[in-house]
């Protein structure tokens, strides 16, 4: 995923075409590579979850179904879980949400 960067002018947030602006978490993942929101994470290549911020934090929220029926289960995203890793974002590989 290529970061990109964005500027100010006469008051106005610019951006290059094409780009959606992602929220830093603060926190990286077990290969050293930044988090943000917005990015889909693995743990442990069990759960595929969407960095999303809520609540006043950022939790990971996967997809699940029971019974036929499709829930989100949020979980904290904590310091120093070295079982994180990013696996793409939902702006690029949606499909790594489904079920």
């Amino acid at each position: 995923m290529k970061k990109t960067f964005f500027g100010i002018i006469r008051g106005e947030m610019t951006t290059p075409p094409n780009t959606t602006l992602m929220q830093f978490t603060g926190l990286k993942d077990k290969n050293g590579t930044e988090i943000y929101e917005g990015d889909i994470v693995t743990r442990n290549n069990e759960d595929n979850g969407e960095v999303i911020y809520t609540n006043d934090c950022f939790v990971i929220s996967i997809p699940k179904m029971i019974s036929g029926q499709k829930y989100l289960e949020q979980r904290g995203l904590f310091v120093n879980q070295p079982v994180l890793e990013i696996i793409g974002n939902i702006y690029e590989n949606p499909e790594l949400l489904t079920n």
